[in-house]
């Protein structure tokens, strides 16, 4: 997804990975396991666990800036109210950074993902090859 954002210039916020089958039997959610429910929301019939939510930059990174960082929850209202709504903790909020370099005539691309201040993630520098 980085590639995309860096290669049209598009401004994601965030995204919010949620399906139907996360805490269930076939996809036991880390968040929920071994607990009582407390985590858990009804809606409907349902019982839903906190969705996984990924902070990307609010900046897209350029040659003058080739680092952006991930912004904080508090400043995208949407993941803010999802993450709060459905009992997410601040620890298990992903922070997405990109980082460019040119090499020559490749663009390249970083992209690291960061959970309760610990890197998840990083990906080898990549080209960009977009069309």
């Amino acid at each position: 997804m980085s590639a995309d954002i860096i290669s049209r210039s598009q401004c994601v916020d965030g995204l919010v990975v949620w399906d139907m089958v996360c805490g269930t039997i076939g996809r036991p959610c880390p968040k929920v396991a071994d607990k009582d429910g407390e985590r858990l929301t009804d809606i409907g019939t349902f019982r839903v666990p906190p969705a996984c939510i990924y902070l990307f930059p609010s900046n897209i990174p350029s040659g003058a800036v080739p680092v952006a960082s991930a912004q904080p929850v508090e400043a995208v209202e949407l993941l803010s109210a999802f993450h709060r709504c459905f009992k997410g903790k601040d620890s298990e909020l992903n922070h997405v950074d990109f980082e460019l370099l040119q090499n020559g005539s490749d663009l390249m691309r970083r992209t690291t993902i960061w959970r309760a201040g610990a890197v998840q993630k990083v990906s080898d520098m990549t080209p960009i090859r977009r069309v």
